[in-house]
């Protein structure tokens, strides 16, 4: 579930976007519509419509609470990756799902006929001696 679904769909934020989407032009239907008009509000508007979105998200109170704690010492410290997601919940760098998934699957392959290409020559040169 992404951000704008999140939202679309909680009964605390729905009017409240719903007003914002019909402000901005778009006449949302349902929810999921709901959801693909904030979508392509904050695709269109960039960071001062993403910013406009945060400020009626339910959960905002929490979120700015969690986000602006002081980071204790023992949490500096640690060596830790940092996973960003994007709006949508994505975690991965590649934008291009369908392509890398793609090249996943033609480096196996390419894997895959070396070593079998490996194993028949080991074959034939066991079995001419």
């Amino acid at each position: 579930m992404d951000v704008y679904k999140y939202i679309s769909e909680n009964p605390q934020s729905n009017q409240k976007a719903i007003d914002l989407c019909l402000k901005k032009g778009y006449e949302p239907t349902s929810d999921e519509h709901l959801a693909d008009c904030l979508s392509d509000y904050v695709s269109s508007n960039g960071n001062s419509a993403l910013m406009e979105l945060m400020k009626i998200h339910p959960d905002k109170e929490i979120l700015v609470n969690y986000y602006s704690r002081p980071i204790s010492e023992s949490e500096r410290r640690l060596d830790r990756v940092v996973t960003y997601a994007n709006s949508s919940g994505d975690t991965s760098t590649n934008t291009n799902t369908a392509a890398a998934t793609a090249n996943d699957h033609t480096a196996l392959m390419t894997n895959i006929i070396i070593i079998t290409s490996a194993i028949l020559i080991g074959f034939a040169i066991i079995s001419k001696n």
